[in-house]
């Protein structure tokens, strides 16, 4: 009877590892700075697509990364984001390009974009023109999405789910080339955005084991293609011939293509696996990564029933000290935190202040990576998340 018993609670486990999820704004957490892995030169062919698939990356590992997500609170451009992407690149000619930061909103209904801040910035364009003195200033430009949502993840997501997003940005810039008689003349770069996203599969994906850690993550396959369209516009009208001819832009052009096959799991936003690919066939990859970050080994029911995103401050944590917002109100807590290796390095109860946990280690942690999970008094998994100490 007992060993009927053990099989049927093994065979029970093999299946639910490979449950088709449903993503919603209950398992979907804000997400935090999350340790990357570059494995592009390991994965050289194309994952299957379908449905109750299993995905094999158990071997493979990569250069660490960052990927660069941070939590936000309070923006003054943008009160609304919960976090952003930042130092997010657009190129503005072949040569040039400026930096902006992303922000992004959770709610019942997806994810979204609210809306972008591009920092003022400047480059000389001597090798261009062959006058030092000549400038290209990018103003400071802060653009809002209040009606028309810039969608990233619509929920519920599940096999067949599909959204897309459409929008049009204007960036403002000054221009000054002395031999074409502009002085700080008024340019405008307008680029239409799309993307469409399709969930065309599930499945189970292996990654490398980790101590404490379920490697076996049942995900969502999201099939996603996005790409700009770019104009140019002086002094309000369309940029003319020699202007574009001499930067080596062409009116309408496409840039920022991307074609990518994108893994979720439930319990963190942050991609689990990502693949870019040459073309929309999606038939050869160029570049992938994969996440640092899985779920506890108590595994899928802990994330089923995980629906307190924290925000962890400062981060990186530069001490001993640190504190977890919470999105409501925390009494009795124990705060965990362990080593990439699954090693329990202590275990805290922490100072409750309404929303805030505020955790007082005994020791200073040493540079590196570490998990957190905050439970109640009963052992009921609140939250988990990372967190990164930097000496």
């Amino acid at each position: 009877m007992k060993k009927s018993f053990t099989t049927f609670m093994l065979a029970c486990t093999a299946l639910c590892a490979f449950c088709q999820i449903t993503l919603t704004e209950n398992n979907m957490p804000v997400p935090g700075t999350v340790p990357l892995q570059n494995v592009s030169s390991q994965v050289t062919t194309a994952p299957a697509i379908g449905n109750d698939l299993l995905w094999d990356y158990s071997t493979i590992s990569g250069q660490a990364n960052t990927n660069p997500f941070q939590a936000v609170n309070n923006d003054i451009n943008f009160p609304s984001a919960q976090f952003m992407l930042d130092q997010y690149f657009k190129n503005l000619t072949p040569a040039l390009g400026y930096y902006y930061n992303q922000y992004y909103q959770i709610t019942s209904t997806g994810a979204y974009v609210v809306g972008i801040h591009v920092p003022a910035q400047s480059f000389g364009l001597g090798a261009l023109t062959g006058n030092t003195a000549d400038t290209l200033y990018i103003l400071e430009n802060v653009i809002y999405y209040p009606a028309s949502q810039w969608v990233i993840l619509s929920f519920p997501a599940t096999a067949g789910s599909s959204w897309q997003s459409n929008q049009r940005h204007v960036v403002n810039m000054e221009l000054t080339v002395n031999a074409a008689g502009l002085n700080k003349a008024s340019l405008q770069q307008a680029f239409y955005f799309n993307r469409k996203d399709t969930i065309a599969g599930w499945g189970t994906l292996t990654l490398p084991a980790q101590n404490g850690f379920n490697n076996n993550v049942p995900v969502l396959q999201d099939k996603m293609q996005q790409y700009f369209v770019d104009s140019f516009y002086l002094n309000g009208s369309p940029a003319p011939p020699q202007l574009t001819t001499t930067f080596g832009i062409t009116q309408g052009q496409t840039t920022g293509l991307a074609n990518r096959m994108v893994f979720y799991r439930e319990g963190s936003f942050n991609y689990q696996m990502i693949i870019n690919f040459t073309d929309e066939t999606l038939t050869t990859p160029n570049l992938a990564y994969i996440s640092t970050q899985l779920p506890v080994i108590s595994g899928i029911e802990d994330n089923k029933n995980y629906t307190m995103p924290a925000v962890t401050f400062p981060n990186p944590v530069s001490g001993n000290h640190f504190t977890i917002q919470m999105p409501e109100e925390t009494k009795a807590a124990t705060v965990s935190i362990r080593d990439l290796t699954g090693r329990l390095v202590e275990t805290v109860t922490p100072a409750t202040n309404g929303n805030a946990l505020s955790v007082a280690l005994t020791n200073t942690l040493a540079t590196g990576l570490y998990t957190y999970t905050v439970n109640d008094i009963t052992g009921k998994l609140l939250a988990q998340g990372k967190l990164t100490a930097a000496q």
